[in-house]
């Protein structure tokens, strides 16, 4: 829901009470994928698949990414749009 396209039970989890207020909503899916980069040991592959298909998809799969076509291809697609925007110049 919203968009940060999160679960409603983990829009509870982390306190969103209306998951389309843009502003709750982001919040909560920024402290949702804080705790999943800590959950992972700072793996930031494992911590997008577990947002993708979700924490216990990642562990039931012996802590790799789950072999899902949308996952597989979720993780590279969010981190190739991470790399061009860091690699975009600052502006103020």
């Amino acid at each position: 829901m919203g968009l940060m396209q999160l679960m409603p039970a983990t829009a509870r989890r982390y306190g969103v009470s209306n998951p389309y207020d843009a502003r709750q909503n982001v919040h909560g899916g920024a402290r949702y994928l804080k705790f999943l980069i800590d959950h992972f040991g700072h793996d930031v592959h494992l911590a997008l698949a577990a947002y993708n298909a979700g924490e216990d998809a990642v562990e039931r799969n012996g802590g790799q990414i789950p072999p899902f076509s949308e996952t597989m291809a979720y993780v590279p697609r969010v981190l190739k749009i991470y790399q061009m925007l860091r690699a975009q110049p600052r502006t103020s």
